[in-house]
């Protein structure tokens, strides 16, 4: 589990993930790309999973969301 989750008990964890570039001048555009890159990974991870594998892959649903005020998403 992360570090910084404050509980070690997956009941409790939260199920999304927030990614945040280290660059601040990224255009708008390059963050949609992302979003369609990774539902792709999740379209051939689901084929990769209809052959029956040892141990499937799952790839969440990507979405972007955008705030106003950046500070919200920092880590304190």
């Amino acid at each position: 589990m992360s570090s910084f989750s404050r509980s070690r008990d997956w009941r409790h964890a939260h199920n999304y993930v927030a990614k945040r570039y280290m660059a601040d001048s990224i255009g708008r555009e390059v963050y949609f790309e992302d979003v369609r890159l990774q539902m792709d990974a999740k379209l051939w991870g689901e084929e990769f999973n209809r052959h029956n594998p040892p141990k499937k892959v799952q790839i969440f649903y990507n979405s972007a969301v955008f705030t106003r005020d950046i500070r919200m998403l920092r880590a304190s």
